[in-house]
């Protein structure tokens, strides 16, 4: 089954998620946001981290494609997170132009403990919920998940 952007229950579904989002942040305060802050880092920066943690050792090219951004947005990028010590860059030994992108312990260390914020973060906003709700979204969630994982719904 294929829909559209302009389907309008992806539409519902986009407004749902930012408000659900916004309100878990104002129902448990800003911690995640506060240690992003504390390292520095920008939302760019982090997504970054995210994905050369999930699928590094990555190249340079393949970030830039994964973060669809430019060449040189890229480079300021990677540049400003070797500074800070969350990556590691070295030459490919396959093709010696590309630079190998590598998240260090530390930043590991860091994106550990930011998730274990968040966690805490959503077990407080789901805490206020009622556990029949509860239950409910934990069910449409694992529904989700397993359908994005393996390409849709069949």
């Amino acid at each position: 089954m294929t829909t559209t952007p302009h389907d309008p229950t992806i539409r519902r579904l986009e407004g749902l998620l930012h408000q659900l989002m916004g309100l878990i942040n104002k129902a448990a305060g800003a911690g995640t946001l506060e240690m992003m802050n504390t390292h520095q880092l920008t939302l760019p920066q982090m997504v970054a981290l995210h994905v050369i943690r999930y699928e590094g050792p990555i190249s340079t090219l393949r970030l830039m494609d994964d973060l669809r951004l430019s060449a040189s947005a890229t480079s300021h990028l990677v540049e400003k997170l070797v500074e800070k010590g969350w990556v590691t860059r070295r030459e490919n030994l396959e093709d010696r132009r590309q630079k190998q992108l590598e998240i260090t312990p530390a930043a590991l260390q860091m994106l550990d403990e930011m998730a274990v914020q968040r966690a805490h973060e959503f077990q407080v906003a789901f805490g206020l919920v009622d556990p029949a709700t509860r239950a409910k979204l934990a069910d449409a969630f694992e529904n989700v998940i397993e359908q994005l994982k393996t390409g849709g719904s069949s």
